[in-house]
């Protein structure tokens, strides 16, 4: 493997030395190997890093934001992300027998859709919702370490979904690999829901396959949303893209904010708010594939 020097890296990338410095030992945006000497040596895995920070830098994210955005798409998320597929494949849970999706509930948001075109009074505030549309939020073990539940996100999304069903009455789409597992949890709760759409693994994926279900369907122009609020204004965002108009129903998060201290409970809203706009800067800077629906 070659290393470079730090003035050999300076002159390839067309970067000051005493920048490279800081972005090392300020900013903790690199990690250089030393020699025996105690000299920094890079990589060509470093000179990636390097260039990939100034298109960030290039495009107005402050060098103070950088590294954030560099994790998104790091390797131990990748690997993390490798592992909960593992696990998923590895705990084979037994999913409830379900009947096969068949055309009734496909005829309903045919139904709800043309009754929403005969009333145009109800146009001219919002469409009225056509479908409940879930986001799963992450699967666990259970008690017995064995069974996979859903997790606490996710519960909260469903507990959110039991009060709107019983308000408006409309078929309910379960979005994300945790499918087969909130409609489990809700047919404990006395819910049948049958449209699942089990291939999604992040948010992308939930708005483009969830959109794409819908629109081969007979079309749900307007959908209602539950997420969680920090979720929310990122998905909404790319279910629009797919030309669907959303109404949103924000559920709770697992916890609730304190008066602000370092606590575990605040952390969890920090890294989900600090996710999220991340998130979104990287989609409107860089573009993203999350459209389905022509």
């Amino acid at each position: 493997m070659a290393f470079y020097s730090i003035g050999e890296v300076a002159e390839r990338c067309g970067i000051n030395p005493v920048t490279l410095r800081a972005w090392q030992r300020r900013y903790g945006l690199l990690k250089p190997q030393r020699s025996e000497g105690g000299h920094r040596q890079f990589d060509e895995e470093d000179i990636l890093r390097i260039e990939e920070i100034k298109r960030w830098i290039e495009r107005g994210v402050s060098v103070g934001k950088v590294k954030a955005l560099l994790e998104l798409n790091s390797s131990e998320n990748k690997e993390l992300m490798a592992q909960y597929i593992e696990f998923l494949n590895t705990h084979p849970a037994e999913q409830p027998a379900s009947e096969p999706v068949d055309d009734e509930i496909f005829k309903d948001i045919a139904l709800i859709h043309d009754q929403n075109q005969q009333n145009p009074s109800k146009q001219a505030v919002q469409s009225e919702p056509y479908a409940i549309v879930v986001l799963g939020g992450g699967l666990t073990l259970g008690d017995n370490g064995k069974d996979i539940v859903v997790n606490n996100y996710t519960r909260l999304r469903l507990e959110t979904t039991l009060a709107v069903k019983n308000q408006y009455h409309l078929p309910i789409v379960l979005s994300g690999v945790e499918a087969p597992y909130m409609q489990s949890w809700l047919k404990k709760h006395g819910v049948d829901a049958k449209l699942l759409e089990d291939r999604s693994m992040n948010t992308c994926e939930n708005t483009r396959f969830s959109s794409l279900l819908l629109q081969k369907k007979g079309g749900a122009p307007t959908v209602i949303l539950i997420t969680d609020r920090y979720h929310m204004p990122r998905t909404r965002r790319l279910f629009a893209l797919n030309g669907i108009e959303t109404i949103p129903v924000e559920a709770p998060m697992p916890s609730s904010l304190t008066r602000w201290r370092p606590s575990e409970k605040n952390y969890d809203h920090s890294r989900r708010a600090n996710y999220e706009m991340l998130a979104t800067m990287r989609d409107m800077w860089f573009g993203t594939e999350c459209r389905e629906v022509p």
